[in-house]
């Protein structure tokens, strides 16, 4: 232990006073306790010794008043004695844990209040571990996250300001190449703005007070059209997608149909960098106890050799952004990857049919 640590541990007086308030309440309880044991022993006791003996006025004197009051200290030592030894082992856990030993758990012996004082730090250390966890975790993701975008942007922006170096200088003579060279640069311009606004998108998806527009909407229609969005996309960059639908019932989604859609953008977005072109995505749908599922499979060109959750994005905004918005929609997202497999599940709470007449048109 440090002698910074050292020092805070002398310089509490508050654990001190809440320690021995306890110890005196206690002290007080078993002093009571004796003082009652030492009156019935005067009057039940001393009567049936008084006739064995001839006593005089002095050793009656002891009989009647030393006696009790020795019987009673011994009663209230061994009373306390017992607690006294808890109450340092009490303390010297306190101790333990001021070092740092967040994993270390007090006994927890009787039903009295020193016990009760115990299982309150207890629970108090429990807390106060999981919210040290939690910070940590909060900390080592914002670092994470800073440091892919930062390597996300460095990228395309060193590529920019080449471009546009090239240019200013005079060293591109010809009108189509330096043509070339700006659309590049507008592109990754583009790619650099898009980063940007995925990173305040993410941001504000974790915040709970920036509000969500819910709207209903007829739940076949719209996963048909979001189907059909995805089926273009991935066409177009050279991937075959197999849908298995297996609703088989009308219903109605209740969603903020913008945030919705950003979650199949990433997903699709995350199809084009990663999956192997050469072999077919699938899609397959279900309704299951009152839920929209979702499930997409595809196969990855990066081999990954353990199960879990492993989120497969460039920058991880994307996904745990989609978590977000799921979690607002009351639903639920996983996503792992084992091997050549990458696997995402998804699912949305439904409702019954609406009349057509309050369906909001897509």
């Amino acid at each position: 232990m440090t002698k910074k640590d050292s020092s805070h541990q002398t310089e509490n007086p508050g654990k001190k006073f809440f320690l021995f308030s306890r110890l005196g309440f206690t002290f007080l309880k078993y002093m009571a306790i004796a003082f009652i044991c030492a009156m019935l022993f005067s009057i039940f006791v001393t009567p049936f010794i008084k006739p064995w003996f001839i006593m005089s006025e002095f050793w009656s004197i002891v009989m009647y008043s030393v006696l009790p009051c020795i019987f009673m200290l011994i009663l209230l030592i061994s009373l306390l004695g017992k607690k006294i030894r808890y109450i340092n082992e009490i303390q010297k856990s306190i101790q333990i844990i001021e070092g740092g030993s967040m994993d270390y758990t007090i006994p927890v012996r009787g039903r009295d209040e020193l016990s009760s004082l115990a299982t309150s730090i207890n629970e108090m250390r429990r807390a106060l571990d999981a919210e040290i966890k939690s910070q940590e975790k909060a900390k080592r993701d914002n670092q994470q996250l800073i440091t892919s975008v930062f390597h996300d942007i460095r990228t395309p922006l060193t590529s920019i300001v080449c471009y546009l170096e090239l240019i200013q200088d005079g060293r591109v003579r010809d009108p189509i190449k330096e043509k070339a060279y700006l659309k590049a640069a507008l592109e990754k311009t583009y790619q650099i703005k898009g980063l940007i606004t995925s990173l305040f998108e993410h941001a504000l998806a974790d915040n709970g007070d920036v509000p969500f527009h819910f709207e209903t909407y007829d739940g076949k229609l719209l996963i048909s059209q979001i189907i059909e969005e995805i089926s273009f996309s991935l066409k177009e960059g050279g991937f075959k997608l197999v849908v298995e639908n297996c609703i088989d019932q009308d219903f109605s989604l209740t969603v903020d149909l913008k945030q919705l859609r950003r979650i199949f953008d990433n997903l699709v977005s995350n199809i084009l960098k990663y999956a192997d072109p050469k072999q077919p995505v699938d899609l397959g749908l279900i309704l299951n106890n009152k839920e929209l599922c979702i499930v997409q499979r595809n196969k990855t060109m990066t081999d990954f050799q353990s199960s879990g959750e492993t989120p497969i994005d460039s920058n991880s905004i994307g996904l745990d952004t989609c978590k977000r918005i799921i979690v607002r929609h009351l639903g639920k997202i996983n996503y792992h990857q084992l091997h050549h497999l990458f696997k995402v599940e998804l699912s949305l709470p439904i409702q019954q049919q609406i009349p057509f007449e309050s369906k909001k048109k897509l």
